[in-house]
């Protein structure tokens, strides 16, 4: 029976309450993922957060409407880039991860089967649930994984 553990990606990548917005795109960006759960200092699960919520929060005029040129070359990981003071409130403005971060995490456990983590995704209607093994963040399943495993249907008479 293929399970959760079979088919989860174990390249985890998370993000910290306290981390920067800037600095959790720059972690997707650089690991070329959509999303990644927020542990806690413990390596507890608090909550997770995908690259629309930080497009959203990056896109929000109410939140930092005086955003210009200099910090959209800071957040394009621009190398070269500095962060005068200016910048940095600007950054300050975006807030943290756990300011926009969902606690409404959908988890499966590494030994349940792949029929419950496809339930999972298609009831909650999301594209990714964190794995977990011993209450911890073991790893990701997303809808494409579950779909690499799943059973091609037999087709009589094909």
């Amino acid at each position: 029976m293929t399970t959760a553990r079979d088919v989860m990606s174990d390249r985890l990548s998370v993000l910290r309450p306290e981390m920067t917005v800037p600095d959790a795109v720059r972690l997707l960006v650089e690991d070329g993922i959509s999303g990644a759960p927020v542990v806690d200092h413990r390596s507890r699960l608090v909550g997770v957060v995908s690259k629309t919520d930080l497009l959203e929060r990056c896109l929000e005029g109410r939140t930092a409407p005086e955003l210009g040129a200099r910090f959209l070359s800071f957040l394009s990981l621009d190398a070269g880039a500095t962060a005068d003071s200016a910048m940095q409130e600007d950054v300050e403005a975006l807030g943290t991860v756990e300011d926009l971060m969902s606690t409404d995490v959908v988890t499966v456990g590494v030994d349940d089967p792949l029929y419950a983590v496809a339930a999972a995704l298609a009831d909650n209607r999301v594209h990714r649930v964190v794995v977990l093994e011993a209450g911890e963040p073991a790893g990701i399943v997303s809808t494409l994984d579950v779909l690499a495993y799943w059973p091609t249907p037999v087709h009589d008479g094909d």
